[in-house]
């Protein structure tokens, strides 16, 4: 109670607060330096000078001394009766730590005197200050009570008629508090709903990588079934394709991706902006709260995904292997669960090949035109541009082939359907919608893919050995390099309404085999 009793004697009767930088008045009143300064300034207008505290009137303006003692009595007691946050800790009326301080009596209050007040008055109440300076207007003084929507800015009466501010939207300082406070939390429910979402993505991120490695383990199992039934012949083989597996298997499990650390890092920043903006509605002054800097509201959409389980390349693998094998393996295929079709029945379709086209007597192998026409019957089905067809229709299942081209001349393998134009630019494998094919260039010396009449560079895939993987109800049209190891080249996507055919396109002096 002495530290409160002392506390009302320490104030300056201007600011109701602890003096700050005392100074007393030949009258012997004591004011805070700033404040009576301030005073002065407005008396300065009359000519009259007179002391706040007891109107004793000065001729001139009086000069200012520093009370030495008085600034030494106020930093002790400073040092003994602050909160931790600096704050004076007593009620205006001496009674009790103070509990709120009102804006407009600019007085602070503890919690008893604080009822009391409150059913004389209607109080705008804040947090405990030393100093309601924050609440003035440092131009006109007066309690700041509008808010500025143009310029964002509060502003006293005086202010309100400044032409500055003319034609402007103002509203009550509270107002505008509550208006940012309701933004601010609309934004939290919006971070929530991000943040669920985004978890639900990395949850489900996570179900498909762990539905990959399963994949990988399965796919493991019958690759050691497969080549189970014929190990002494096979070991090289099968270690081969289960190296492959190993690599994908491995890559995959080592992950934590970069999908996955960059949701980690949105979920993060996510929290962060929550607590931040959540700290931030908590403030009940609305003018420290109108203060604070605004946050961005703009949520961008997070893509992600997860390297998929190569399945193709590991067919293809596997398929290389079991392609030089006897031809008992088919079987073997089969009961490993390797639905696959091979070039084992694989033939050229005569009736389809352009007259300049020469054929292998085995019907495996078409060699470019010498512009020797051999003596052909003409079929709807025949090509005059240099190309042919195999007998195959494939309109459903897996399959695999491998095609070897000579290194002198143009040449193009891919698939087509049979109802392409056979004659003219358009009927030529990848010139049309209706093939899609790997050609190679001899005068660029380059290999690239082609459907539509587009073209895609395979730079620096200089190969004249290819795989191909066709999946017809998965639409998926795949290329590889036969090197060591087995590089893929490019894939088509594409949903397959008509029969395919292989299809080989021959230049002068070029000769394409189906191997196996």
């Amino acid at each position: 109670m002495a530290s409160a009793g002392l506390s009302g004697e320490l104030k300056c009767s201007i600011c109701l607060s602890i003096y700050t930088n005392p100074v007393m008045l030949t009258c012997g009143h004591n004011f805070c330096e700033d404040c009576i300064d301030n005073a002065l300034d407005r008396q300065r207008r009359s000519g009259i000078y007179t002391c706040p505290e007891c109107r004793n009137q000065f001729k001139s303006r009086p000069v200012l001394q520093k009370n030495l003692k008085l600034s030494n009595i106020v930093e002790h007691y400073l040092s003994t009766c602050q909160s931790p946050h600096g704050e004076e800790s007593f009620c205006t009326y001496g009674v009790a730590c103070q509990a709120q301080t009102c804006v407009h009596c600019e007085t602070s209050f503890c919690c008893l005197n604080l009822d009391k007040h409150g059913q004389s008055s209607n109080p705008v109440l804040s947090d405990p200050a030393s100093s309601l300076k924050p609440h003035k207007c440092p131009d006109h003084k007066e309690l700041l009570k509008y808010f500025c929507i143009q310029d964002s800015s509060p502003l006293c009466t005086r202010c309100t008629m400044n032409v500055k501010h003319k034609g402007h939207d103002l509203e009550l300082l509270s107002e505008a508090g509550d208006k940012k406070r309701l933004r601010l939390c609309d934004f939290v429910k919006k971070l929530t709903v991000r943040t669920e979402e985004t978890e639900n993505i990395r949850c489900k991120v996570e179900n498909f990588k762990k539905h990959m490695l399963e994949k990988a383990y399965v796919m493991k199992d019958r690759v050691v079934d497969l080549f189970g039934g014929i190990r002494e012949q096979l070991n090289n083989l099968e270690n081969e394709v289960l190296a492959e597996i190993n690599q994908q298997e491995k890559a995959i499990s080592r992950q934590r991706s970069p999908e996955v650390q960059k949701i980690d890092t949105e979920i993060s920043a996510l929290y962060k902006r929550k607590i931040q903006i959540q700290q931030t509605c908590k403030i009940a002054d609305h003018l420290t709260l109108l203060k604070q800097d605004d946050f961005d509201t703009d949520l961008q959409p997070i893509q992600v995904g997860v390297d998929n389980l190569d399945e193709e390349m590991i067919t293809v693998t596997i398929m290389s292997a079991l392609s030089r094998l006897i031809e008992g393996i088919p079987s073997v295929k089969n009961e490993c669960g390797f639905h696959i079709e091979d070039s084992f029945d694989l033939i050229l379709n005569v009736n389809t090949a352009d007259p300049t086209i020469a054929l292998s007597y085995n019907l495996k192998e078409a060699s470019g035109p010498y512009y020797k026409h051999r003596v052909r019957p003409h079929f709807p089905e025949r090509f005059y541009s240099q190309q042919v067809l195999s007998t195959k229709k494939i309109t459903s299942g897996k399959h695999y082939w491998e095609i070897k081209a000579s290194e002198d001349g143009d040449w193009s393998v891919g698939v087509t359907y049979n109802s392409v134009r056979k004659s003219g630019y358009c009927s030529q494998l990848g010139k049309n919608d209706k093939s899609w094919c790997i050609s190679w260039s001899d005068l660029w010396d380059q290999l690239y893919a082609e459907h539509d009449d587009e073209q895609e560079d395979l730079f620096p895939h200089l190969t004249h050995e290819l795989g191909i993987y066709l999946d017809y109800e998965g639409g998926i049209v795949a290329f590889y390099a036969l090197f060591n190891p087995i590089e893929h080249l490019h894939t088509f996507y594409h949903f397959f309404t008509q029969p395919l055919h292989l299809g080989m396109y021959a230049d002068m002096g070029t000769a394409i085999k189906i191997c196996r």
